[in-house]
C-alpha cells in the first residue's frame, strides 16, 4: 500500500529548506517567507482530529500503550503512523566540519556547527512512548512510565480483555512488492 502525503513542498519552499540547512537563514525566517509567498507553513503539524483514530477498529501496539498511559486520543493519534508521516518539524543538529582542508595541511580550528533540517516524524515505536513520557509532555494517568504500560498491555492480552492480531512482516512486504 502506497503512502499518500497530504501535502508536498513547492520548489520555492524546498529552496528555503536548503537555505536553512546551509545556515543562510533561520527556520522562523523561512516560515515567514513561505507564508508571505502564499504557500503556508513549511514545518506543519496537522490537527490530530483529522485522523479519527477513535473510530479505527484496530490500533498498533504503541497506540494501545498510549491509551493505557494517558487515556487521551490526542496522544494516541501522535503515535498513529499516517499522522507521523504527514507531520514535519524543524530539528536542530550539530555537525563537525573537517579537521583539515587536505591531507597533510595544517589543522583547522575545531568548530562544531549548528544547523536545522526539516524532518518527518519517524514511525511510532515503544521508544517513542518512552521519550514522550519522560519528556513530561503528557503525564501518565494509570502507569508511571512506558515500561509499566507495556506490562499492563501484555496482562490485558493474556487475560483476554483485549485481542491482538499480527502480520508476518516478510509476508506483508512481499505482498506490497507484488502490488497485492
Amino acid at each position: 500500500m502506497a503512502i499518500r502525503l497530504v501535502r508536498q513542498l513547492s520548489e520555492e519552499q524546498k529552496e528555503l529548506v536548503k537555505e536553512v540547512f546551509e545556515r543562510k537563514m533561520t527556520p522562523d525566517r523561512a516560515e515567514e517567507i513561505s507564508q508571505e509567498m502564499g504557500y503556508g507553513p513549511i514545518a506543519e503539524e496537522f490537527d490530530y482530529l483529522r485522523y479519527h483514530v477513535d473510530s479505527m477498529p484496530a490500533w498498533t501496539l504503541p497506540m494501545s500503550m498510549a491509551w493505557i498511559l494517558w487515556r487521551d486520543i490526542e496522544e494516541v493519534t501522535k503515535l498513529h503512523d499516517p499522522y507521523r508521516q504527514n507531520n514535519f518539524r524543524w530539528e536542530a543538529f550539530t555537525f563537525d566540519p573537517p579537521t583539515r582542508m587536505t591531507p597533510g595541511s595544517l589543522p583547522l580550528p575545531a568548530l562544531a556547527r549548528r544547523s536545522f533540517r526539516l524532518k518527518r516524524l519517524e514511525p511510532a515505536t515503544f521508544l517513542s512512548i518512552s521519550i514522550t513520557s519522560y519528556n513530561g509532555r503528557a503525564i501518565p494517568l494509570r502507569c508511571k512510565d512506558a515500561r509499566e504500560a507495556k506490562a499492563m498491555l501484555w496482562d490485558k492480552l493474556i487475560l483476554g480483555e483485549i485481542t491482538a492480531t499480527a502480520l508476518d512482516v516478510g509476508f506483508h512486504a512481499e505482498l506490497s512488492r507484488l502490488g497485492a
